[in-house]
């Protein structure tokens, strides 16, 4: 029965939930505070600290000015800095790094700034990302640590064209999206990020639509909406056949995990609500079809219980 009403609820919650137009923030990452066992910190005067050791982690502090503020999140073991200034050319910087015994180590250095194109009013973000695994030498401070770690030479900010795509329009109607060079050794030439809902960077509502993932990672964790009015997220996993899928979603406020099975071939992704059949109750019968790469999608979801359809939108988290 269960399984039957919840067909019902999921047609009727657009009209009853809040909107997806309000701010969307990544769920399960937690803001680095007092209490929130979290193992590193930003003292007064800006140093990076053990929570426990209250040691130094770098030598040298954040840049402290007026313009400037940071904050600490924390999404399983990965630490997600940010900084944020508020001149007029905005910059916003994002450090991702591991803390264990001691020792900081760098996965993603991504640094933007806002700008205005000669000639018009039109605003435009440009940037840069270094990418990999590396120790972070302490005697800087850590976005300069990092920096050095993982960008090598000659890495140089730039603002690169959008190509034409349903994913990328889906999210040019939703939100900031910018197109930046990765530099490092792990560098696939150029990212695509995502802020839904927002139309500035913001590290607690960071999607990602291409050159996502580390290493030979197909898939993973996703963030997105079905239609206009439900937040999501999501993991999907290989199977052991080709091109099968296993995973889950959950509708962000809600949090009951709804499982998935489906496939990915060929650019297209199909995936079904996986309920297990159980004696005189009918199995759900709901569904996502979709179309992109392993990183981001866009397609339809749809209920033959209720006879609704929606349109979705699925891109990679990368914490």
């Amino acid at each position: 029965m269960r399984k039957i009403i919840f067909s019902i609820m999921l047609a009727l919650l657009p009209l009853t939930t809040t909107p997806a137009e309000l701010r969307y923030q990544l769920p399960e990452v937690t803001i680095c505070g007092a209490h929130s066992g979290c193992a590193i910190a930003i003292d007064e005067n800006g140093f990076l600290r053990d929570s426990t050791s209250h040691e130094m982690i770098f030598d040298q502090p954040f840049r402290k000015t007026v313009f400037d503020s940071y904050l600490v999140l924390k999404s399983k073991g990965l630490y997600i800095v940010e900084r944020s200034n508020t001149t007029s050319s905005k910059n916003w910087d994002v450090l991702l790094l591991t803390y264990v015994g001691g020792a900081a180590r760098a996965e993603r250095a991504v640094s933007l700034s806002r700008g205005v194109a000669m000639n018009t009013p039109t605003v435009y973000w440009s940037g840069y990302e270094c990418r990999g695994d590396a120790l972070m030498d302490r005697q800087y401070s850590p976005f300069d640590a990092a920096k050095k770690a993982l960008c090598g030479r000659g890495y140089q900010s730039d603002s690169l064209s959008l190509e034409k795509s349903a994913v990328i329009e889906a999210a040019k109607k939703r939100g900031l999206v910018v197109n930046i060079p990765v530099y490092g050794l792990a560098s696939k030439k150029n990212a695509i990020y995502f802020f839904p809902g927002d139309d500035e960077p913001d590290a607690g509502a960071l999607l990602c639509l291409q050159n996502c993932k580390p290493g030979q990672a197909a898939f993973g964790r996703y963030g997105g909406w079905v239609d206009k009015t439900l937040w999501i997220d999501g993991v999907l996993h290989n199977s052991e056949n080709l091109g099968a899928l296993t995973g889950s979603y959950f509708y962000i406020g809600k949090k009951e995990k709804i499982n998935l099975a489906g496939s990915y071939l060929a650019g297209k992704l199909s995936l079904r609500e996986s309920f297990p059949v159980e004696a005189g109750v009918t199995q759900e019968q709901t569904a996502f079809e979709g179309n992109g790469s392993s990183d981001a999608f866009v397609g339809k979801w749809y209920s033959v219980v209720s006879g609704k359809t929606y349109e979705f939108f699925m891109a990679s988290r990368i914490y």
